[in-house]
């Protein structure tokens, strides 16, 4: 059996199906042509940034005839792209390519508004996650916006931790995520990754206005410092260093830390966060 045909026939078995906990959910296949031209127009509306600006196939080709000459090409790798609907009307989409043998990267993952916080993301990514593992994908990379901590509290919830930060000259800087499927790969690259923090946080410096912690800290400590000091840093912004794969980075994330920067040090590497000042958050980000 060729893959073309074990991924034919996977396929087949799979898609269309319901989400188990959202009944009205559908995940639905369509080949990348058909996936472009179908989320164009609610891509635009969901993003509101690019709303005035021409669509990328635009800029970056000379007519519709090079386009289908391209996705002709794409189309030589495996790819998967899917549309979610509810009520047969589309409420968001996932989808990506084969990168290597061994690597499938989640290109784009979105929902409208509504259907956000409601679990179906989660949901969705979980079952895509299935699917590719049965075609026998042991390795997932993707990149989230460092301004869309909801996508990357996803992500780590799901088992993915961060492996790289890069800047997109289209959208601006990203993080790269990445899951592997076998413990010991991902203790592997744990090992690679991490930094072991000081478990105490001790006194931060003022530095032109803000609380800075100098020494690698853990989320954990972190999060108590956010909790029990909330009058002190009332009108300062907080800035400290965690490792990536933090379990309890999330949760910061959650409390309104922004990822920032990504810093390499002689034994690994480590996310530098800045948390704003407790009188400019709101509930759910930042005012």
């Amino acid at each position: 059996m060729t893959f073309a045909e074990l991924v034919a026939e996977e396929a087949e078995r799979t898609y269309p199906c319901r989400l188990p906990q959202h009944q009205t959910v559908t995940m639905r296949r369509v080949e990348v042509g058909a996936f472009l031209c179908v989320t164009e127009q609610l891509r635009r509306r969901m993003f509101t940034t690019l709303a005035n600006e021409p669509s990328g196939n635009a800029v970056d080709l000379q007519s519709q005839a090079t386009l289908e000459l391209r996705v002709d090409h794409f189309n030589t790798r495996h790819s998967e792209y899917l549309l979610i609907e509810s009520d047969q009307q589309l409420i968001g989409w996932i989808g990506g390519e084969m990168f290597d043998v061994e690597t499938f990267y989640i290109r784009t993952a979105a929902l409208t508004p509504e259907y956000r916080a409601s679990g179906i993301g989660r949901e969705v990514l979980s079952a895509f996650l299935t699917y590719l593992e049965g075609l026998g994908y042991s390795r997932f990379l993707s990149h989230q916006l460092v301004c869309n901590p909801p996508a990357i509290i996803r992500m780590l919830e799901s088992g993915f931790i961060i492996s790289a930060m890069s800047m997109d000259e289209r959208l601006g800087r990203h993080v790269e995520t990445l899951r592997l499927t076998h413990p010991a790969r991902r203790e592997s690259a744990e090992r690679l990754l991490g930094i072991v923090p000081t478990g105490e946080l001790g006194e931060p410096t003022m530095v032109s206005g803000r609380l800075a912690f100098e020494d690698l800290v853990s989320a954990e400590a972190l999060l108590r410092y956010l909790d029990f000091s909330p009058d002190q840093r009332h009108h300062h912004a907080v800035t400290g260093a965690v490792r990536p794969q933090d379990p309890h980075l999330p949760q910061l994330l959650k409390a309104g830390a922004q990822i920032r920067t990504w810093m390499v040090k002689s034994t690994g590497v480590a996310l530098g966060l800045y948390m704003p000042p407790a009188d400019q958050l709101v509930r759910g980000g930042v005012a």
